[in-house]
């Protein structure tokens, strides 16, 4: 069953997922509230005024508030949604905050990925979607019979991060090229990794 999770900062603006990174840095988070305090809200985020910034958001959950904190306002990117005015509830809007490392596409290495699926280290490690991650970031083509060795590599080394959040997870890859680079070559050479 779905929880909403109310703000502390603003008690009618509730939560239905987030994302913090080891820090509490905020990585993703889904809200839900009336239209003009939704943007309110944003307005206070990305404000320079020392009097009527937010660098923080508390959500109430039990046992213990979470803090979402704002490291970098200029980082974040925002997508609103809005439901019709007829609804029971009248116009409502659905704000995703998130850090733009997570959508930007110029390096898939070192960026966070969302998923409301890849509940674990070990489901991530066996997930498509991550072994084209790996492809993507890899500086030599991968073939799709090396994964088992590849990914088995990769999490050995702790480059595949996984966090889980409120009904959401991120999982970041971190593949220093070098490195990885060279012992690929080196399974190759071994003929652990075969090319036929």
């Amino acid at each position: 069953m779905l929880s909403l999770y109310a703000l502390e900062e603003f008690p009618d603006i509730y939560t239905d997922a987030y994302l913090v990174d080891d820090d509490d840095g905020l990585l993703f988070v889904s809200l839900w509230g009336r239209d003009a305090r939704a943007l309110e809200l944003l307005a206070r985020l990305t404000v320079n005024d020392a009097d009527s910034v937010i660098r923080t958001l508390t959500v109430n959950v039990t046992p213990r508030a979470q803090r979402l904190r704002v490291l970098d306002a200029s980082r974040l990117s925002k997508s609103v949604a809005k439901t019709p005015k007829e609804t029971l509830f009248g116009c409502l809007a659905n704000v995703w905050i998130y850090d733009s490392d997570c959508v930007e596409q110029r390096n898939v290495s070192g960026r966070w990925h969302i998923s409301r699926d890849l509940t674990s280290l070990a489901m991530a490690q066996s997930s498509d979607l991550v072994w084209r991650l790996v492809q993507q970031a890899s500086p030599v083509p991968l073939l799709d019979a090396w994964r088992s060795t590849v990914m088995e590599f990769i999490v050995g080394e702790n480059w595949l991060e996984h966090r889980s959040g409120y009904r959401i997870y991120g999982l970041r890859l971190s593949l220093p090229e070098e490195v990885f680079l060279t012992h690929i070559s080196a399974l190759v050479r071994d003929h652990t990794l075969r090319l036929d």
